[in-house]
């Protein structure tokens, strides 16, 4: 059995409230990524993610999720463009 495919979809889901909770002082969550303090890192007003799909040439599949709280379109192109191709042809 072989790796025949390898499917990435980028995944932005709202939720009632903001990553790592409500904002100090009841703020308002700005639209887009936003430093918030006190850490020095963005954050998206948005759950991001990566989920990732690997089929067998026999049809069997499997899924996992690439950790990307914030640009997960960078680490969805990584893996279409040097992750995929190694793995396709490769023992499943």
């Amino acid at each position: 059995m072989r790796i025949a495919s390898v499917e990435v979809f980028v995944l932005k889901l709202q939720h009632r409230e903001n990553y790592l909770g409500a904002l100090q002082g009841g703020a308002s969550v700005p639209a887009g990524y936003h430093v918030r303090e006190p850490w020095r890192s963005l954050y998206s007003p948005l759950f991001e993610t990566v989920l990732v799909k690997i089929t067998a040439d026999d049809g069997t599949a499997g899924w996992g999720e690439g950790l990307a709280p914030v640009g997960p379109e960078i680490l969805a192109m990584i893996i279409r463009r040097l992750i995929a191709p190694q793995l396709i042809g490769m023992s499943a």
